[in-house]
């Protein structure tokens, strides 16, 4: 297992790394990144083009309208997205204009090293840098399709108990990561 290491913002509570010089929040609750940037910014400073108009996305501030927008070789870090999708919403984040969904992170173990001040995703060999997130519009649902499964049983709808079903899932594969960190510590 290799370690990638994140330094995260010492001045937060929350997990954020510094990012395009903004702060970027590492999201266990989201299922799609977000991006809280205008159009021009996404077409211009990330080449992103434009997938769907005007999607519904629910989260915990409730429900919102926005774009998805597609980035093609998009790093963070030493992963190399080959192509992300980001939700764009109408509605600007202010503080963490960047969202970064563990879905990005699918099938790693993640976790947060609170003091060392790390957001760590151990990988088992260097193909799992190589990743993909798109998005898929089916029936007025928006799924995620990650490193090409698509995983219909999951909405991006906090509404949705296979939505709920998935982050608690996201929530063990983060404690059992925790529970090796700390077993690795104490030896």
């Amino acid at each position: 297992m290799k370690p990638i290491e994140f330094d995260l913002t010492p001045s937060n509570l929350c997990p954020t790394i510094r990012f395009d010089g903004f702060e970027a929040l590492f999201d266990t609750g989201a299922v799609i990144p977000v991006f809280s940037y205008s159009a021009e910014v996404m077409k211009l400073a990330f080449g992103a083009t434009k997938r769907f108009e005007k999607a519904e996305i629910g989260g915990i501030g409730g429900k919102g309208l926005g774009d998805i927008y597609r980035l093609k070789d998009f790093h963070v870090s030493e992963f190399v997205f080959s192509e992300l999708d980001v939700y764009v919403p109408e509605k600007r984040l202010e503080k963490t204009p960047i969202l970064f969904s563990v879905t990005m992170f699918h099938e790693l173990d993640y976790g947060v090293k609170q003091k060392r001040n790390k957001f760590v995703v151990e990988i088992e060999d260097d193909r799992d840098l190589n990743r993909s997130l798109t998005i898929e519009w089916l029936k007025g649902a928006i799924y995620p399709r990650i490193n090409g499964v698509l995983y219909q049983n999951i909405e991006a709808s906090p509404s949705d108990a296979n939505y709920i079903q998935f982050l608690q899932r996201c929530a063990k594969d983060q404690q059992r990561f925790l529970e090796k960190l700390h077993k690795g510590n104490s030896r």
